[in-house]
């Protein structure tokens, strides 16, 4: 019997409720620690509650993962004070070193961390078979 490779902690950018549940079934499939990732300069267009709250949804249908769930700040130092404020962490911020240098210093003053870049992740947008495309990506079959 083969023993399944997991690609554990691999990054997943979703955009709605339905793609955090496709993730997270794979995961669980899977047995996998997963990252969810919000789609480029999220908290600026859907903002750091909508994030909290899809991140909040998706785990309480599906419980017992391990998730890392970051929301991409893009290059807007507001966008990361809001998301502290509301205690969504970790970010991505992709603004200039000395905002990030500060930025960062209130992160972990909260417990949380930012990122300067997006990890790689497999983005679900357009993808018809969200689930299956998952569990492709977190068994390492990319």
């Amino acid at each position: 019997m083969t023993k399944k490779v997991c690609n554990t902690g691999a990054a997943i950018v979703v955009h709605d409720l339905s793609d955090a549940l496709a993730a997270l079934q794979a995961a669980k499939a899977c047995a996998c620690a997963v990252t969810l990732i919000s789609g480029p300069d999220a908290a600026g267009y859907a903002g750091a509650l909508w994030w909290q709250s899809l991140i909040e949804e998706a785990l309480g249908q599906v419980p017992g993962l391990e998730v890392t769930a970051i929301l991409d700040c893009g290059d807007a130092p507001g966008q990361v004070m809001a998301a502290l404020r509301q205690g969504v962490g970790p970010l991505v911020f992709t603004g200039d070193e000395d905002s990030r240098a500060r930025l960062s210093a209130m992160a972990e003053a909260r417990g949380t961390k930012i990122r300067a870049k997006r990890p790689a992740a497999l983005d679900l947008l357009d993808i018809v078979d969200k689930e299956g495309t998952c569990r492709r990506w977190l068994e390492g079959g990319h």
